[in-house]
């Protein structure tokens, strides 16, 4: 400090005034700058606030228009005329005898293809008999929009109609091309047509929950069911 005593009175004074002054711009700083931050903090919360809210009046807007849509097309008279229709021609397949190359098609296509797919999203190993469909309708109906079905999974919708000659399949082509342009121009994920028994009758994309019960089997404890 030898310096500050050979300084005249009037440099120690402009010491002194320029000491207060940078400590004065300092404390000045410091209060602007946590004000500032806590008025910034506060707007951005208030501006997540505001988007939480919209966001959330967006999403029960649209489960709002989409339990509408689904309770106006329950009461549509095709839509109800094409599940009778489905569920009757169903059950003209229920004592179809299934050939043997039908069924080691369709078990290749779960075993070789599903399956595989399945393990990487759900725990333990998937057992194949308890995905196979239980009945020789859901069986024969599988075959042919699914593991006959040239497409590759998840464009099993492409077939509009299998090349069986069965009543359902003649069902099937007069309506498949309605379905499937609903869910396109709504963009819905896909249309299933299930009767008081939980029989999935149709579906436009064709997965393999195409003609199960929801109410016994690999599928009675899905989000579905």
């Amino acid at each position: 400090m030898q310096w500050l005593r050979r300084l005249s009175i009037k440099s120690k004074l402009i010491v002194m005034l320029l000491t207060v002054s940078s400590c004065s711009i300092l404390v000045t700083a410091y209060l602007g700058y946590r004000s500032g931050q806590s008025n910034l903090t506060s707007r951005v919360f208030s501006q997540l606030t505001s988007l939480r809210s919209s966001k959330a009046d967006q999403i029960e807007s649209y489960f709002k228009t989409v339990r509408n849509h689904i309770q106006t097309l329950s009461e549509d008279p095709t839509i109800v005329t094409a599940t009778s229709e489905f569920t009757s021609t169903y059950r003209q397949l229920e004592t179809v005898k299934i050939p043997p190359a039908f069924n080691q098609k369709l078990t290749a296509y779960y075993r070789d293809e599903f399956l595989p797919k399945l393990a990487k999203t759900e725990q333990g190993s998937p057992l194949l008999n308890s995905f196979l469909p239980d009945s020789a309708a859901s069986f024969y109906l599988q075959y042919h929009y699914i593991a006959a079905n040239p497409n590759p999974i998840g464009k099993k919708n492409l077939l509009n109609v299998a090349l069986d000659s069965s009543n359902y399949s003649r069902i099937h082509a007069r309506y498949h091309p309605i379905f499937h342009n609903i869910i396109k121009k709504f963009g819905y994920y896909d249309m299933f047509f299930i009767n008081a028994q939980g029989r999935v009758v149709y579906t436009v994309y064709k997965e393999t929950d195409f003609a199960t019960n929801l109410t016994n089997g690999a599928y009675s404890e899905s989000n579905l069911a």
